[in-house]
């Protein structure tokens, strides 16, 4: 039996005690425990066979090694591209929302008629249109052109999103070329 004879040892003694029945953690990549297991999935071998008809140089003969290019994302690019995303999906929205006012107000001034297309109606025009503006590839390269190379150099912190942008971009033209002339 212990005795403790201060607040201090009582907390101590209490400390030790659950240091030393720590809970199991998590994998976690950086452990090198998790790379002496040669089925862990944490091992990119063992993960890249299921990823691999997404990666760039793929050939159709599979006796052929692809080629392949890993071009690294800094913090600053990972950074730069969440809120690049958050950026345009702020953009969107508020054109969204316009353009379905625009369409509520004219529906409204059309005695109720709703243009017809991608609901399985007739007018083909309204069925090329995407339901929102992320998916609308003409949105983004006006948002990029006029919104992203414009505003954002005025900025100091965006102005480094920008520059860790280009710098991906740089990175993944090279690794597309290096993929394509092998």
């Amino acid at each position: 039996m212990q005795v403790a004879l201060s607040l201090n040892a009582l907390k101590k003694r209490e400390h030790e005690e659950k240091s030393s029945a720590a809970a199991p953690t998590r994998p976690s990549y950086w452990k090198p425990e998790n790379h002496v297991d040669e089925k862990s999935a944490l091992r990119v071998e063992n993960w890249q066979p299921r990823i691999s008809h997404l990666m760039l140089g793929k050939e159709r003969n599979e006796s052929i090694r692809p080629s392949r290019k890993i071009v690294k994302v800094t913090h600053a690019a990972g950074v730069a591209i969440m809120r690049y995303v958050e950026e345009a999906k702020m953009y969107g929205n508020i054109r969204d929302s316009k353009i379905k006012q625009q369409q509520q107000q004219q529906m409204a001034g059309s005695n109720n008629t709703r243009p017809r297309g991608e609901d399985g109606d007739d007018d083909p025009d309204s069925a090329l249109l995407p339901k929102d503006s992320m998916s609308n590839p003409v949105f983004l390269r006006a948002h990029w052109e006029q919104v992203v190379l414009k505003e954002w150099p005025k900025s100091n912190t965006r102005s480094k999103w920008l520059e860790a942008l280009k710098d991906l971009e740089e990175s993944l033209d090279s690794a597309i070329q290096d993929v394509i002339h092998g």
